[in-house]
Parts: C-alpha cells; structure tokens; sequence
C-alpha cells in the first residue's frame, strides 16, 4: 500500500535526472546548427522519454489543462484540414499537407512535455533560460563574420548567424530583454566578488546581444524591442517590494542600457542611419502612392504578398488550402524581388490564415491566449518571481510582433526549439499555478526559483 501511495512521486524522481540532462541540452543548443550530435532534438526526445517513464501522473495532469486540449483539437483538425485541402490541390497530396500541419503540432506537444516538467522542477527554469542563452552567444560567437566587420559597420552586410537575419534579430531582442530584466532583479549575491562577476557575465552577454539585435537589421525585432522592454521594466519594478535597494537595481539597468547607446551609435550609424532613412522614404511613398519607389523594395513585395494572401484567404476563408499550398501559390502568382522567390506570405497570421483558415487561425490563437492570461494572473501572485513572469510575457510578446512582418514560428527545425522551451516554460507557470488553486488557499506553493 505505501508503494503504491509514492509509486507517482517515486517515478518522477527516478526520471527527473534523464529530464534534467535533456533539457540541459535541449536548451544550450537551442538556437544553434552545430553538427548532429550537438542537436537540441535529441534533448527533446530524451525529457519525452523520461515523461513516459513518470508514470501516468504527467498525462493526466497535461490532459486537463486547455492548452493541451487545444492542441489535441486543433491536431484532429489539422488533419480533416489536410484532407481537404488535398482535395483542393491533388498535386500536393494529402501526406505533404499533414507533414506541414504536424509542425505546429510537434512545437505544442514538445512545449507540453517541457512545461509538464519545468512545473515538476521549477527550479529547473532559470537555468535552462540562461543555458540557452549562452548557447546562443556561443553559436553567435563561432558564426560572427570576423573577415568582414567592415561590410557590418558600413551596413552593406547583415549579420546571419546560419539563418534568418529577422530570426537573429527575434532571439536577440528576447536575449536583451531578459538580461536587462535580470540587472532589475532584487535577489544578487552577496559576495562582492560574485557580484562583479555577475555583473560582468551580465554587461557581456549584453553587449553581444545588443550587436547581433543591431547588425542584424530586424525592423520588426527593433520595434518589438522598443515596446515591449520599457513595458516590461516598469511592470516588473511595480511587482517587486520597494526597498533601499530598488534605486540600485533602477541604475543598474539604466547604467547598462546607457552605456550601450553610444557604442551602438558609433559602431552602428551607417546602417542605421541607412535604415531610418529608408524607412521614412518608404513611408513618404505609402503616404504618396509613388508605386515605383514601393516596386523597388522590400516593403513593396510585402505589400504585393500581403494583397496576394488577403485574395487567396477571401476564397478559403474557413478552412484555407493548406499550410504546403502556400508557397506554390506564391511562386505560380510571378512575385519576385530580383533572383528572390518569396517562400511564405512575410506575416506569420496571414500565412496560417491562409494556409488553415480562420479556423486554425482561432485555435493556434487560443493556444497563446490561455498562456499569455495565466502568465497576467501569474504576476500578482507573490509566490513566483516577477522577473521570471515578465521575461516570459515580454518574450512571448516579441515574438508574437515579430511574427506580424515575417513567418518564423516553424517554418524551420531549428526555430522550433527556443520557441518550444518559452511556451514551455509559460506553461510550467501555468500548471504550477493550476495546482495551487486545486490544492486550495492553505497550500504552501513552490516558487520558481531565483
């Protein structure tokens, strides 16, 4: 009888080790190319491994939560919807249409088996968090293009680091985010050695950020940057206690932040100069209607893909053609920028709009709306860390305004894997929070660890 009461616990402590190596590596190279046996899937299969080993508990658990019902509906409707968009474009076929939907479906359930464990082991969050940023910043530093700084500074080349540059511009943002969160945090160490060295692990990390963020020429990343980090700051300083120390945590992101700025302008000013003044010649031609300095730009092909995907979804409203369909009706409408074959619509919700329909639009955004309110409710609550909280709510933020100017939420692998550890982790507060409120007023919480 006493076996059978600890069996649940006793499981998921024998499997917590593997889920603990997996995530380990799940998170360091999580924004990385290094070669296949440095890949971040592996960790993936390993924590979903362990999660089998847990028992029943974890399934039970994930079965009640919204987000995971969700995304069991939104499965079983990928799959009716790939039948008929099969039926709709017989030269794309039914496997190649269910290949494409499974994506979103793979970065939900993977987020699922992450989050079940991060609630399990909240201690766990931060330190995957900060993994996967040092992986980035070690990925960053093997791809910087060295030879060709010049071509950086003078803006005639923007930093790719094996992919996307507004993909860089993404993680970047989300990586500047939390480490300036992290300088507005009460809780340093107390050695004054540590506390330098915390510093300077800190300023680096955000150097080398801040630099990928500024060479890698991601309007949209810049301004989701720009809305979402000052929000962020002030919503965590009102979430933490006022005390002798908060003006020491106030010059301590501002000092950061500062003296970021002149570096940034003297290393940056050719290529932001360059991108401001674009940007207000493009402006003065919307406002205008000068068509030939739009068909000579980037934003007029994104206009000319956002005409085309708003015409394809009017005639599939409900359903859509399907996720495979999408970039052969780019490529049959003759929509080009020189040599440059658009692979998707440049606008992640149109893209799923078109690709699934209405009906999947509102399902995928039903999915971040259960996480996005549970991580609202879950700043008032003094139990878990209101920096942790407000990276999450801010990350997720960047990366859903991101995704209004370009499609990288799983167009490719390797952009599957930081998004699945962030949905995750938001969905270890969640579950940690619905735990709580089942074990009623006078249960003592976990916190998230600091």
């Amino acid at each position: 009888m006493n076996r059978a009461i600890a069996t649940p616990a006793a499981r998921a402590h024998r499997a917590s080790p593997l889920a603990a190596i997996g995530l380990a590596v799940c998170a360091l190279f999580a924004a990385t190319q290094f070669p296949k046996p440095l890949s971040a899937s592996y960790g993936a299969d390993l924590m979903l491994l362990a999660l089998l080993l847990a028992g029943r508990t974890p399934w039970r658990e994930l079965a009640a939560h919204p987000f995971a019902r969700l995304l069991l509906l939104f499965a079983a409707y990928g799959i009716a919807q790939s039948v008929l968009a099969a039926q709709r474009t017989p030269a794309i076929g039914f496997v190649l249409q269910l290949s494409t939907v499974a994506e979103p479906v793979k970065l939900g359930a993977f987020a699922c088996v992450i989050g079940w464990w991060l609630a399990e082991r909240p201690r766990w969050t931060w330190p995957a968090l900060m993994l996967m940023l040092a992986g980035m910043a070690a990925w960053t530093l093997s791809e910087m293009p060295w030879r060709d700084l010049g071509a950086l500074l003078d803006g005639s080349l923007r930093l790719r680091l094996g992919y996307a540059e507004n993909l860089v511009g993404m993680l970047a943002a989300i990586a500047v985010l939390g480490l300036v969160l992290q300088m507005q945090r009460r809780q340093w160490p107390a050695s004054a050695i540590a506390r330098v060295g915390a510093a300077t692990a800190l300023t680096s990390g955000l150097t080398l950020f801040a630099a990928a963020l500024l060479f890698a020429q991601s309007r949209g990343a810049w301004l989701a940057l720009a809305l979402v980090l000052p929000l962020a700051s002030i919503g965590l300083r009102r979430a933490s206690a006022e005390s002798v120390r908060d003006s020491d945590r106030r010059l301590r992101a501002a000092v950061g932040l500062l003296a970021l700025v002149p570096v940034a302008w003297f290393l940056g000013q050719p290529l932001i100069s360059a991108r401001l003044h674009g940007g207000w010649t493009l402006m003065q031609a919307l406002l205008h209607g000068d068509h030939a300095v739009l068909a000579t730009s980037s934003v007029g092909l994104r206009l000319d893909l956002y005409a085309l995907g708003i015409k394809a979804w009017l005639q599939a409203p409900l359903f859509g053609w399907g996720l495979r369909s999408v970039g052969p009706l780019i490529a049959a409408s003759g929509l080009r920028w020189g040599s440059y074959v658009p692979p998707h619509l440049h606008d992640a919700y149109l893209q799923i709009a078109v690709g699934l329909g209405a009906v999947g639009l509102a399902l995928l955004a039903a999915m971040c709306g259960v996480l996005l309110r549970d991580l609202w409710r879950a700043r008032r609550l003094s139990q878990l860390d209101p920096c942790l909280c407000w990276t999450l709510l801010g990350s997720l933020a960047i990366v859903l305004i991101v995704n209004a100017f370009d499609f990288l939420l799983w167009s490719n692998g390797y952009m599957r894997t930081p998004l699945m550890i962030l949905f995750g982790a938001a969905l270890g507060v969640s579950l940690r929070m619905r735990r709580r409120a089942a074990s009623g007023p006078t249960a003592v919480a976990a916190t998230t660890g600091g």
